[in-house]
């Protein structure tokens, strides 16, 4: 049983565990949320509407949070046996785009990438592509002036 995890008397994949911890979390969250609201409902009274506006914005940040902490270890952590996975990124391709106006031009680079995640311990894999900014030169028409913020590609 190594990869799975004896809970309530039942395996379950240690993936499911963290994902059901995040849901607690946004359970929690929107039962205050609606507590909230159904006492502004019911009492009518406005004061509950900043406690109201509040609760829900806190909320909203709180959701972010929780996403991107749960995007991060569904990146770097195994879902098969909880190890830490090596990160590679590979230089795809860069596309560049012109953009012209009256008083300058632009060339705006843009940098695709395909990033792997692999578990030493069991061989798992996970790949995706990634769009990156390149940066970009900019002409000045007029003074002929040129400004260069390209941003070289980056593997590792």
């Amino acid at each position: 049983m190594s990869e799975f995890e004896e809970m309530n008397g039942r395996a379950m994949p240690l993936g499911k565990r963290k994902k059901k911890k995040g849901m607690i979390m946004v359970g929690l969250f929107a039962i205050v949320f609606t507590v909230f609201l159904l006492l502004t409902l019911i009492t009518g009274d406005e004061s509950w509407n900043w406690l109201l506006l509040f609760s829900g914005a806190f909320e909203f940040l709180i959701g972010i949070i929780l996403y991107k902490v749960s995007m991060h270890q569904e990146r770097y952590i195994c879902p098969d046996c909880g190890n830490k996975r090596e990160h590679h990124r590979e230089h795809l391709s860069t596309e560049d785009k012109i953009t012209d106006t009256t008083t300058s031009e632009k060339i705006t680079y843009t940098h695709y990438y395909e990033d792997t995640y692999i578990c030493p311990n069991c061989g798992c894999e996970r790949t995706e592509r990634l769009k990156k900014s390149g940066g970009y030169i900019e002409y000045f028409k007029d003074s002929g002036l040129t400004r260069d913020y390209r941003k070289s590609p980056k593997e590792f």
